[in-house]
């Protein structure tokens, strides 16, 4: 026991702690700040790349991709920028991997953009080079043409450990280049005339017409009327006001082509939609907001470059006055971002089966409670060498 009452034993052991207390906090912090840092190595690109179309009057998909990198990612929030006078998007569709649309998708002259998850179960979070929608263009115009991620706006969120819930986890976006032939619009041939003028040389010449058939009578076309052939509603035909509704409508025009769109929205507001028209098979959308209870009878028609409209198809929209409770899958946010809404992160909600939302990273600790831990081990080790020395 002798050596405990050695004041150079008691001093160095107090020194030797004295040295621990700062590499200890040093080796905490820096963990914290590897496990709070997010690690963005997610990328959005097009596939293909380089899509080829020969026709100013073929349209042509492209697929916006996801290459996670070491991120697990639930939701994509996507902008892209195109040139208008070349190109029009005509309806962007979200793929398998990502099947929930977060918000309704936007499509503006030059702009186009869609928010979609993974949904409610965790284990389908993306974690390997992935679909996230497919995009229809329409060609307006021959040459080559880009089409773009906005980096600024586009987002990425992943459920990785080392990933903070909220933080954007995108590193890189690459564009496609369109390559747009001069292969022109296919045209009907023009008749050719059945009879022709005669002209017999002489002091007085005269003409005559020799018909080299018999004449036949001539009918004019009828022009047929588009169709209207679907009419669908996203999310739901019913929800608490204020109520967001995405439409879809496709139609077709058998001897021409469809110049216009009109959606009536049951509510006394009526839209018409002429952008990315003049084809023979057309998908439209557009969104609407309810704003007050009630039930809508809404309609979409088709008006043809003839001036003849179709018959409509419809939807009915059930809206209550109240608004409901938030569900499980992950909604966007008031935000205060330009042009959009923040995205919310899935958190997890109590159940008594299988979780049905994206669980939130849980705390990494407080190194002020870690150091009062620490401090307190030191002092009670301390205090057990000054009774023994005593």
């Amino acid at each position: 026991m002798k050596i405990l009452t050695n004041k150079y034993f008691i001093f160095g052991n107090l020194f030797l702690l004295l040295i621990s207390i700062p590499v200890t906090l040093f080796f905490i912090k820096k963990q914290q700040d590897l496990r709070s840092k997010a690690a963005p190595t997610s990328k959005l690109f097009f596939s293909p790349e380089s899509p080829n179309t020969s026709s100013q009057c073929s349209s042509f998909t492209i697929d916006a991709m996801l290459d996670p990198g070491s991120n697990i990612v639930s939701i994509v929030d996507f902008y892209i920028k195109y040139d208008p006078t070349k190109l029009d998007v005509l309806e962007i569709k979200e793929s398998a991997s990502f099947p929930v649309v977060v918000r309704p998708t936007s499509i503006t002259s030059g702009e186009a953009n869609m928010s979609v998850s993974v949904g409610s179960d965790v284990t389908k979070a993306v974690q390997t080079v992935s679909k996230v929608a497919t995009i229809t263009f329409r060609p307006k115009t021959a040459g080559s043409a880009q089409i773009q991620f906005d980096s600024e706006r586009s987002r990425v969120f992943s459920l990785a450990p080392s990933d903070e819930p909220t933080e954007d986890v995108l590193s890189l976006v690459n564009p496609a280049n369109v390559n747009i032939g001069s292969g022109a619009c296919a045209t009907e041939p023009q008749p050719s005339p059945t009879g022709g003028a005669t002209i017999t040389p002489g002091l007085s010449p005269t003409i005559s017409l020799s018909p080299t058939s018999s004449p036949t009578p001539t009918t004019t076309a009828v022009n047929q009327s588009p169709v209207c052939t679907e009419l669908s509603v996203t999310p739901a035909n019913s929800g608490s006001a204020p109520f967001s509704v995405l439409f879809t409508a496709k139609g077709n025009d058998p001897d021409g082509m469809i110049a216009k769109t009109t959606f009536n929205f049951g509510n006394g507001e009526v839209k018409d939609v002429t952008d990315g028209m003049n084809l023979k098979n057309v998908t439209v959308q557009t969104n609407h907001t309810y704003q007050n209870g009630g039930t809508f009878g809404a309609t979409v028609t088709f008006t043809d470059d003839g001036g003849t409209i179709s018959q409509s198809c419809a939807q009915t929209i059930t809206v209550t006055g109240a608004s409901g409770s938030a569900t499980a899958t992950p909604v966007p946010t008031s935000g205060t971002g330009t042009g959009s809404g923040q995205i919310a992160t899935p958190t997890l909600t109590g159940a008594t089966s299988a979780p049905t939302a994206v669980p939130t990273i849980p705390p990494t600790g407080n190194i002020s409670k870690t150091l009062g831990i620490v401090v307190a081990v030191i002092l009670t080790i301390i205090g057990g060498f000054l009774l023994l020395a005593l």
